[in-house]
């Protein structure tokens, strides 16, 4: 398999968002995972733009965007909750990427509570309480017509897409993993979390990556080890649409 072909700006971008899961205390698989449905919505933030009001890393609609304010805005009166939104500017900050990957976390931490619970038995009824967008998400998810495989994965993508369609694809996609796009992500995700990791199949010649690590601390052989760097422009993997829950 040939080293992934990826942008400058997609792996620091994919640089930022492992990062920013590490920081949370999410677990490597989380990071992965935030890190690949980031590629698979938004090609890693260099297609930001979808239809209608859908934009941005994750591509959040705006009614997706406004359904965040409300379920994460922060409350003087329990200040341990919801923390990392005390500050946050919801009415002007929807297409930056810390913006977006701020409101992805939560949400990816609130679909692993949710799974969690579902599949140890919980009643769907009262995991999702008042929010009907979550059991139409787990209908779909659960529906034998539908066949979708019965992984965190799954239902995760297919909570924050929407799209039964969609999330069989980016399933195919990553399973194929035809380009190497999701294995890089894989092996890099490895190294942030364990320094003393060495990549899998991954390993080949290293090219000079001086002009993309510049800033960015440590990992300057990674880069071409996991990555055939190209220009911005030369991003070969174009997202699916979302509609955005």
């Amino acid at each position: 398999m040939e080293r992934a072909r990826m942008s400058k700006e997609q792996v620091k971008n994919m640089y930022y968002i492992i990062g920013r899961a590490k920081d949370a205390g999410f677990s490597a698989d989380d990071a992965r995972m935030a890190s690949w449905i980031a590629f698979a919505e938004s090609s890693l933030g260099e297609t930001s733009r979808g239809n209608g009001t859908i934009s941005g890393m994750y591509q959040y609609s705006k009614g997706a965007w406004e359904n965040r304010s409300d379920l994460y805005r922060y409350d003087e009166t329990e200040p341990n909750e919801n923390k990392q939104f005390k500050d946050f500017t919801w009415n002007t900050n929807k297409d930056q990427i810390s913006a977006q990957v701020t409101v992805f976390l939560a949400d990816l931490d609130r679909y692993k509570k949710e799974f969690g619970s579902l599949s140890e038995g919980e009643e769907f009824e009262t995991v999702y309480k008042k929010d009907p967008q979550g059991m139409k998400a787990w209908g779909r998810f659960m529906d034998p017509a539908n066949d979708i495989p019965f992984t965190f994965e799954d239902y995760a993508y297919l909570r924050h897409n929407t799209s039964v369609g969609e999330t069989k694809r980016v399933n195919a996609n990553r399973t194929s993993d035809r380009d190497g796009v999701y294995e890089a992500i894989r092996n890099f995700t490895d190294l942030v979390y364990d320094p003393g990791y060495e990549p899998g199949i991954h390993n080949s010649a290293l090219n000079d990556g001086s002009d993309l690590v510049t800033g960015l601390p440590g990992h300057d052989a990674l880069w071409q080890e996991l990555f055939d760097i190209g220009d911005d422009e030369d991003q070969h993997c174009a997202p699916g649409p979302s509609p955005g829950m």
